[in-house]
């Protein structure tokens, strides 16, 4: 299994193509559970982030393994080790391979799932979170708000928290930041009720006052829009 572990490596190095849908990588690790370290840490640390896709696609036949939340507890960790990318794309890319699962409901539910788990696990890593809410922060509102009162069930230690980030820019937008600022005040409004008793008396306030925030940024947007308008 070892000159089969190298072989596989070897070609990865020269063309990620040689296996699409990762069913060789698949079968590797049911043999060596050990070979995906091995297998992110030498095409990660040789792969841009541009040209990441075909990678990420092979590591997503994880998903087929009755153990997939294990794994993707392996990659997430095994990313955050890694000092090939900055912190921000590593964000991307456990975005890119396990989150965005658009049409996919079998995947979406796996992937809600093993966020959670991760959340519950791991609530009290301020990296790992930082990270993990950013690769989600493009998720639909239910989920957000649903892994964001498992946090505050794990953990209300408020410097991670005003870590987190909570509301983040679109990958793309064009026109009045008006709606969008709107879009944030509904959304934090949805978080309140989740921040109740003494414990979280610091987490309200920095809730409402970003909100506050956000509506004195939309006069002065629907100022600029009348002035530009």
């Amino acid at each position: 299994i070892g000159l089969l572990e190298e072989i596989y490596i070897w070609l990865e190095s020269y063309n990620h193509n040689s296996d699409t849908d990762g069913t060789f990588l698949f079968e590797i690790c049911k043999e060596d559970d050990a070979f995906l370290r091995k297998y992110i840490q030498s095409v990660f640390n040789n792969t841009p982030h541009h040209k990441l896709d075909d990678v990420l696609c092979k590591l997503r036949v994880f998903y087929n393994s009755d153990n997939y939340i294990e794994i993707c507890d392996k990659i997430f960790k095994q990313l955050m080790d890694l000092s090939t990318y900055p912190f921000s794309e590593i964000s991307d890319i456990i975005s890119r391979l396990i989150i965005k699962t658009e049409g996919e409901e079998l995947r979406t539910q796996k992937s809600i799932k093993w966020i959670r788990h991760f959340i519950e696990e791991n609530a009290n890593n301020k990296e790992e979170m930082v990270c993990l809410f950013e690769a989600f922060s493009q998720c639909d509102t239910e989920q957000r708000i649903g892994h964001i009162e498992i946090f505050l069930s794990k953990n209300n230690d408020y410097d991670i928290f005003k870590s987190l980030p909570l509301i983040s820019f679109p990958n793309s937008w064009s026109g009045s930041l008006v709606p969008l600022y709107s879009s944030w005040i509904e959304f934090l409004e949805k978080v309140l009720p989740f921040l109740s008793g003494l414990k979280f008396i610091n987490h309200k306030k920095l809730v409402e006052e970003r909100m506050d925030n956000l509506r004195k940024r939309i006069i002065d947007e629907q100022i600029a829009d009348i002035m530009h308008g």
